[in-house]
């Protein structure tokens, strides 16, 4: 299967994104060690990037996984826990 899900803009060109959430349990198991960059979490929960940023700036954000000096990464599994979290 594929993990993403390709849109066509106007013009033609292609743009791969990330689906806003796994529909089975098959893709949540899957994705289990997988993870996102800011921009694919950000559209994973359905919010901006400025939004995900801002909301780690104080301290309310998902938890997310160091990459080097400056990169981060957070992991699927997070973003579901961050997501039910904020649902209830």
């Amino acid at each position: 299967m594929n993990v993403n899900n390709n849109h066509t803009k106007s013009g033609g060109a292609q743009v791969v994104g990330f689906p806003n959430t796994p529909n089975t349990e098959e893709e949540r198991a899957r994705r289990l060690g997988a993870e996102a960059n800011l921009h694919g979490a950000a559209h994973y929960l359905g919010i901006a990037d400025e939004t995900l940023r801002q909301r780690h700036l104080r301290g309310e954000g998902p938890k997310r996984i160091r990459n080097g000096r400056r990169g981060w990464s957070y992991a699927y599994a997070d973003l579901d826990a961050y997501a039910a979290a904020l649902a209830e």
